[in-house]
């Protein structure tokens, strides 16, 4: 047994999940009746943080402000409140907690319906779509079923030539990809190259977000030389634009495609790549445990087993820190244990006399990271 039987479990978790985190729009405007000072307060100081992206800080302030709705008389089924859990839903998007964004964007979506808020319901939809298509358990066909009211809704609202619109078809585009209807994707996301290439000129950001996508729907059929020529286009893009976050999604699909074909030092260039473009960007969230757990699978299977192992406690380091502790973290954690379990087993050769859960719990604790 090696280390790659227990990563590729993650390892196909995490592709599909690089599509959730998309650029963010502004946030929703909220009315608040008149003499509620407190709820205007959080909102407002929840709205100036969602614009900073100290997704944190708005989440605990949005969380305050569904409080004093919940509390008051007037809450049920009323705009505000259906505006407040989108926001909340969002946030917890940008903090990778995927299955209470969608528990928020559920609890939004009935009354949004039904107070005919077209704004409101193409949120939800859209949120929707992606959620649906991107976690482990959600429902392809549920996330198509949000995909086709949010087309619907964005031509009425925003027209067919809108960026919206040509977010929606992306969207689409990887339902269908995800599904196996590889046609029908390619389809979609020639309509939204299309679109984002008449909105912003040739090689634009969106487009080469798109350029990601269509590279996927190769990967998936094994033709990986037409994939890595859509990675291509959208590195040269991305790069100009400086792009960190899809630069480094873009690294980690050639690494993914480099392991799949067991070509572990390839792999690792990428993965490393994917580092580098973290150090530049000084960002520090899941996907960076997740970087560089991919990059500890890679050392392992070129037997560089120490190495390994202090790029899973680096990973294992960066979860523990994570403000929000989503889903995605827990199931993250989990594998390093796996793999750290592996390491112990085949390639440990110090005293096992305790066990492994209690060297495992000493090395966590005590951090032993270079």
């Amino acid at each position: 047994m090696n280390i790659k039987k227990s990563s590729i479990l993650i390892l196909v978790l995490c592709i599909l999940l690089c599509s959730c985190q998309q650029k963010e729009k502004g946030k929703i405007v909220i009315d608040v009746p008149a003499g509620n000072s407190m709820a205007n307060s959080y909102i407002n100081s929840a709205g100036i943080a969602f614009e900073k992206k100290d997704y944190n800080s708005a989440l605990t302030d949005y969380l305050e402000v569904e409080k004093i709705f919940l509390n008051s008389e007037s809450h049920t089924n009323n705009n505000e409140l259906a505006g407040i859990y989108s926001m909340i839903g969002r946030c917890y998007v940008q903090l990778s907690a995927y299955h209470k964004a969608k528990d928020y964007f559920e609890k939004s979506l009935p009354i949004s319906e039904k107070l005919l808020d077209d704004k409101l319901n193409f949120e939800n939809y859209f949120n929707l779509l992606k959620i649906n298509y991107s976690i482990d358990d959600g429902n392809l066909e549920l996330a198509l079923e949000y995909g086709k009211k949010a087309e619907k809704t964005a031509l009425d609202l925003y027209g067919d030539k809108s960026s919206e619109m040509g977010e929606v078809y992306s969207n689409i585009g990887k339902v269908y990809c995800n599904m196996g209807e590889f046609d029908q994707a390619n389809k979609y996301l020639q309509k939204a190259i299309i679109i984002m290439d008449q909105l912003y000129g040739q090689d634009n950001e969106n487009s080469a977000v798109i350029y990601e996508k269509m590279a996927d729907i190769y990967r998936k059929q094994g033709e990986y030389y037409e994939a890595e020529g859509y990675l291509n286009k959208a590195e040269e893009i991305l790069k100009k634009y400086k792009n960190y976050y899809w630069l480094a999604v873009v690294y980690s699909d050639f690494g993914n495609i480099y392991w799949e074909n067991e070509k572990y030092e390839n792999a690792l260039d990428y993965y490393n790549k994917c580092l580098e473009v973290y150090e530049i960007w000084g960002k520090v969230d899941f996907d960076l445990a997740k970087y560089h757990y991919w990059k500890a699978g890679a050392l392992y299977n070129i037997k560089s087993y120490e190495s390994s192992k202090q790029e899973m406690l680096l990973a294992h380091k960066i979860c523990e820190d994570l403000p929000v502790k989503s889903e995605l973290t827990s199931t993250l954690v989990l594998s390093i244990k796996d793999g750290l379990k592996i390491y112990y087993d085949y390639n440990y050769d110090g005293d096992k006399s305790t066990g492994f859960e209690m060297w495992y719990e000493d090395l966590i604790s005590s951090q032993m990271v270079q």
